[in-house]
């Protein structure tokens, strides 16, 4: 039980470890659904980085000096070949690359999962992980009129 309590403890400390403008700039499908929002402000909830479906779901945690600075999930198709992904990485540990070596770990996890394909809605004006995926070989789509960008990575 005290392990629980840690975890819940340093889990809503990390959610108190981003701006308003971090949180909007991952607003996307999957962060939707893992990040809440309060009043029209979108911060990360800890009940929904705490409860996955792990038949569904992978959630990936780095910890650094016994603090959360940073979440990846997953979040599988019912058939399980397609997962869309959302990140977020305190401000305190943004610019390090600590976002890109969760993606990477994530896509290995992804793999051996049997994921075929992986997505991300990643807001228009959010360049900086627009340039993190396109590193990691996922190809950039925008429609006209849509805020958001499309990423889409093809896993072999």
């Amino acid at each position: 039980m005290i392990v629980c309590e840690s975890l819940w403890r340093c889990l809503w400390e990390f959610c108190g470890t981003t701006t308003s403008e971090s949180a909007k700039l991952t607003e996307t499908a999957a962060t939707e659904h893992e990040f809440g929002s309060a009043g029209g402000a979108r911060t990360p909830h800890p009940d929904l980085l705490h409860f996955i479906d792990y038949d569904r779901e992978v959630a990936l945690v780095a910890v650094r000096d016994d603090e959360i600075a940073g979440v990846v999930r997953l979040h599988k198709s019912g058939d399980g070949e397609e997962a869309e992904f959302g990140l977020l990485i305190s401000d305190a540990h943004q610019g390090k690359g600590l976002g890109s070596a969760l993606l990477a770990r994530l896509i290995d996890v992804a793999r051996a999962e049997g994921v075929k394909k992986i997505t991300a809605d990643i807001h228009g004006e959010n360049s900086t992980m627009q340039a993190m995926v396109r590193k990691a070989g996922f190809k950039i789509r925008r429609d006209l009129g849509d805020p958001t960008v499309r990423a889409v990575l093809t896993v072999w």
